[in-house]
């Protein structure tokens, strides 16, 4: 987190062009543009759809949308004829400049190959807003008025400034999910043996039970359940190689008060009834 202050703080960018696409230029190009990069540039749709590829992976735009692109990178927007996209662009150079003692700025030039720390692509939560500073960004460099870069650059800083932030709120947020889903993971891997259902998982997280199932799902694959399932299972058969305990005790240690019960699940987890398996 330091780091990524640090960065900030020390990030001049300058504004090189800003443009608009809309619907005439869409029709002057057929629909569809691509170039190489040779300068960074951030573009954010604000009407439309359409897609974009980008190195070789395709995704679909609609407002609301960032994409960034630092020098090296293919892209290749493709609109929709019928919700023709519209957005704004802005290409800039950035440099990082350090202050040494009083007056000494150490300068770290940031095009060829330095990207800023942004996602590809992202979805912006005050998408509004950030379309009115665009709007403003563009009229501002096309009047040339007195005072328009110093007015655009300091505009555009906030705006990276705010993907920055957002993400470093999105990043903490998977961090805080994932930590959720690790200790309903121990708690499932600690109380196997005992009656457990997906209330009592997501009370010990104090989540919903659809949101826990939603948050599991995302994160290891299974829902709580079939997780917890797979614990269990997972130890019966390690109990049916190693021990000569019955069925009836397996069952019971992990989990499972009716040995036919378990016999059943354990038939439809592995294909192969527990007696069966322990031959085997």
């Amino acid at each position: 987190m330091q780091h990524q202050y640090d960065f900030w703080n020390q990030l001049h960018s300058q504004v090189w062009l800003i443009t608009k696409r809309e619907t005439p230029f869409w029709e002057e190009m057929n629909y569809a543009f691509g170039e190489f990069c040779k300068i960074h540039k951030l573009s954010i749709v604000c009407g439309g759809s359409g897609r974009l590829v980008y190195n070789s992976e395709e995704t679909a735009l609609q407002p609301g949308m960032a994409v960034y692109s630092s020098p090296g990178n293919d892209i290749h927007f493709i609109s929709s004829r019928q919700d023709p996209l519209q957005f704004y662009s802005v290409m800039f150079h950035y440099a990082l400049v350090r202050w040494e003692g009083w007056n000494r700025p150490s300068l770290q030039a940031g095009n060829s190959g330095h990207k800023l720390p942004l996602q590809p692509f992202s979805k912006l939560r005050h998408a509004n807003a950030a379309t009115v500073i665009l709007q403003h960004m563009h009229t501002s460099w096309n009047s040339k008025k007195v005072g328009y870069e110093w007015k655009v650059n300091l505009a555009f800083k906030n705006l990276l400034s705010e993907l920055l932030n957002q993400q470093i709120r999105s990043k903490g947020d998977e961090e805080a999910a994932l930590a959720l889903v690790n200790k309903v993971i121990g708690y499932i891997n600690e109380r196997y043996p005992e009656k457990l259902d997906r209330k009592a998982m997501a009370d010990y997280v104090s989540l919903s039970q659809s949101y826990l199932s939603l948050l599991f799902k995302k994160y290891t694959g299974w829902s709580p359940v079939q997780y917890l399932i797979k614990i269990r299972m997972d130890k019966a058969k390690e109990l049916l190689r190693d021990s000569r305990k019955s069925i009836g005790e397996i069952a019971a240690e992990v989990g499972y008060t009716d040995p036919l019960y378990f016999s059943r699940v354990f038939a439809q987890y592995t294909g192969l009834a527990p007696k069966a398996y322990r031959k085997g």
